[in-house]
């Protein structure tokens, strides 16, 4: 097409509106692109002077432009990602437009700002700040964090990992060194991995090999449609279930809340009985936080603000931590759950409590 040269170059002395119409306008190709050297000073005048939506079109452009060094643009965005003096908006702004930059360059930062001690929206833009780079090193990077990153970030690493082929094998080696977990992801996630993937498939085939677990959950499902015994149910439910669980006005909710737990038929109970790390709703996902002081503190976490997060813990109490305060967060494999319910509850037991359950809660029996 026409050389862009003499509209980019008049662009420093437009109205804001019209500078970013033409931008998106010279944006739309993907080909690369020749500037004469009158207009290379204006477009990085864009880039470091105009609001952070223009500099992060002038970046789009510049970086399709034959000869241009943006390696000063980029170390300016990292600084300012950096500053905490700068509102989060514009420490967004900042990542946005250090996505475009190599990635040995955009690699440290955006994984610094992954960690717990960042505010959420801030952790959220430097996986997408990832997720702009096409490098086969963003799998990694992303997954790398995975451990101390809290359930609401979960998801969008996992979407963003997804988007590229050249990511899914970190995702795989993930999968199979048990970092990420076959639960981690959507029923059309696994889906989506199982049908180009040959390991996915068997990696998805192995999560249920658990020889002991297995003989347990048989002599259990055994038992199930045997007496109940409402009042026998009730004791264990108070002696077993209230530590993490409501009922009324008793008991606590570290755990989830049970009135969709016992719509479920009487053999799917069994098995979130038995099993109950086997799979844990992201939400109720287990962290070990280490305070700076050496501290070290277990809960889910319950809520986040920009400079905190509250952890609910195994006796119903809740802690707020300041993320300055946090030295490593990390999650867990293990459910707050006891998985020893076994040695409280006979086989012949279970129905009891089933049953006393699906009264408290309303349910009718699904056997």
């Amino acid at each position: 097409g026409d050389d862009p040269s003499p509209v980019i170059a008049a662009l420093p002395e437009a109205e804001a509106g019209s500078v970013a119409a033409v931008l998106r306008g010279l944006s739309a190709s993907s080909s690369p692109l020749t500037l004469s050297d009158y207009a290379r000073a204006p477009l990085f005048f864009l880039m470091e002077e105009r609001s952070p939506e223009i500099q992060q079109l002038a970046i789009q452009l510049a970086v399709r432009v034959e000869g241009v060094d943006l390696t000063v643009v980029f170390e300016k965005a990292a600084a300012s990602v950096a500053d905490e003096a700068l509102s989060l908006e514009d420490r967004q702004a900042a990542l946005h437009r250090l996505g475009y930059a190599p990635f040995a360059l955009l690699a440290p930062v955006a994984v610094e700002l992954m960690k717990p001690q960042n505010p959420p929206a801030l952790q959220a833009a430097a996986i997408k700040a990832l997720g702009q780079s096409d490098d086969a090193g963003v799998g990694d990077a992303l997954l790398g964090q995975w451990a101390a990153l809290g359930p609401k970030t979960r998801p969008l690493v996992l979407a963003t990992v997804l988007e590229q082929s050249n990511r899914i094998s970190a995702l795989l080696e993930s999968l199979k060194k048990g970092i990420v977990k076959s639960d981690d992801l959507t029923d059309v996630q696994r889906e989506q991995l199982s049908k180009g993937h040959e390991e996915a498939r068997r990696l998805f085939a192995e999560t249920n090999g658990n020889t002991e677990l297995n003989a347990r959950l048989a002599l259990y499902r055994a038992a199930l449609g045997g007496p109940v015994n409402l009042e026998r149910g009730e004791a264990l439910f108070t002696q077993t279930c209230l530590i993490c669980h409501r009922l009324g006005e008793e008991g606590t909710d570290v755990g989830p809340a049970l009135g969709s737990l016992i719509s479920k038929p009487d053999e799917s109970i069994l098995t979130d009985i038995m099993d109950p790390s086997g799979k844990i709703d992201p939400e109720y996902t287990l962290y070990i936080v280490t305070l700076n002081q050496g501290e070290a503190l277990a809960g889910v976490i319950s809520s986040e603000s920009p400079t905190s997060l509250t952890l609910k813990q195994a006796d119903g109490s809740s802690k707020t931590i300041l993320r300055q305060d946090i030295a490593s967060m990390t999650s867990s494999d293990i459910s707050l759950m006891p998985a020893n319910l076994h040695e409280a509850i006979a086989p012949e037991e279970l129905s009891s409590l089933i049953g006393y359950l699906r009264m408290a809660y309303g349910a009718p029996e699904k056997r």
